[in-house]
């Protein structure tokens, strides 16, 4: 438990271990009041340390940040594609309506936008090496 919040948790999780059979639904409101929780946030927590110990009360990064929940990988080639095409500001509306993809136009520009700042395409559509030559 390296963070602040884990220790806030692993505490309330004794608590509410020790609380006697019964009172536990009370302690627990009184806790969740305290702190600014819902009830079901303090019973998540114990359940989380009854099954993991108390790893299960640092918070953890999501599997799956930074990764689009929108677009698979067909989807993200069309964008790449798109995105090789884009040479001046109209180019991104569109190129947006004819890849026809999912979400809205700013998922789209941020995509493309996200694929400029990796270095996957230039900002003007040509390749990182073809400009510096």
């Amino acid at each position: 438990m390296t963070s602040v919040g884990a220790e806030l948790r692993f505490r309330v999780c004794l608590r509410l271990l020790t609380a006697p059979h019964g009172a536990k639904e009370q302690v627990a409101r009184r806790l969740a009041a305290e702190l600014g929780r819902g009830v079901r946030t303090l019973f998540r927590w114990q359940r989380q340390y009854k099954e993991f110990g108390s790893e299960g009360l640092d918070r953890r990064r999501r599997a799956d940040k930074g990764s689009s929940h929108l677009y698979g990988p067909n989807e993200i080639s069309r964008v790449a594609q798109a995105a090789w095409r884009i040479r001046r500001r109209g180019d991104l509306t569109r190129e947006w309506r004819a890849a026809g993809l999912p979400g809205s136009y700013s998922t789209f520009v941020s995509q493309v936008r996200a694929m400029q700042a990796a270095g996957y395409v230039h900002g003007l559509g040509r390749p990182q090496e073809a400009q510096s030559a």
